[in-house]
């Protein structure tokens, strides 16, 4: 890939999507030239005394899938600051990053960055941050069938019930993720292969940098 401007691109769909999957075949792809990191890394902590509040200030709260639970002030502040060059911390409070071992990194823009997550492009000011804006593209009942095929054992979380899943969670993706939908540049068919899809996300951000 030929040397560019730094450019800051987006990813947004529902849970289960494929997000994280394309992020990691993407990274492995374009190697140096891009960094990426989840909108996930946003939530509040469980137990949080911001989470806590946002419950107390909302007591009709029960839908998981609103993005209450994440800090999007913080979010936008660090968009501004990768889109003008300079590093952010990243507090890893999602259960993935932290099974890994993470508890805090250091992201420093690259040619390419790259946020995915339910709702990056949530607001104005996150649409207008991004140079490529992506959203996949996937039916409710595969989002269904793919989250009661990923919840865990025995969990007793009542975002893991099946009712939950079949109503709450797919409310919530339809109320507050799949508008993303008409921000994006690009629609990419969340049931294709994660390599066709990496091969389109690859063209449309190289071929006019």
């Amino acid at each position: 890939m030929k040397d560019v401007e730094r450019v800051l691109i987006g990813i947004a769909a529902p849970t289960c999507a494929g997000k994280t999957t394309l992020l990691r075949e993407l990274e492995q792809r374009m190697g140096d030239e891009l960094i990426a990191f989840s909108f996930d890394e946003y939530l509040y902590p469980n137990n949080s005394l911001e989470l806590t509040r946002v419950r107390a200030e909302h007591p009709e709260f029960t839908n998981w899938e609103n993005p209450l639970i994440y800090d999007y002030q913080r979010y936008l502040d660090d968009l501004d600051k990768l889109k003008s060059g300079l590093s952010v911390t990243i507090f890893s409070y999602s259960q993935k990053v932290q099974r890994e071992g993470f508890s805090q990194r250091i992201v420093t823009p690259k040619t390419y960055t790259l946020i995915e997550g339910l709702y990056v492009f949530l607001t104005p000011d996150a649409v207008q941050a991004f140079d490529k804006r992506f959203f996949i593209d996937i039916p409710n009942t595969e989002v269904i069938n793919r989250r009661l095929a990923r919840r865990q054992l025995n969990s007793t979380a009542p975002w893991d019930s099946e009712s939950y899943i079949r109503t709450e969670m797919i409310e919530g993706v339809e109320y507050y993720v799949n508008p993303q939908r008409e921000y994006a540049h690009t629609i990419l068919d969340g049931l294709k292969p994660t390599h066709v899809l990496a091969e389109e996300v690859i063209f449309e951000i190289t071929r006019s940098s």
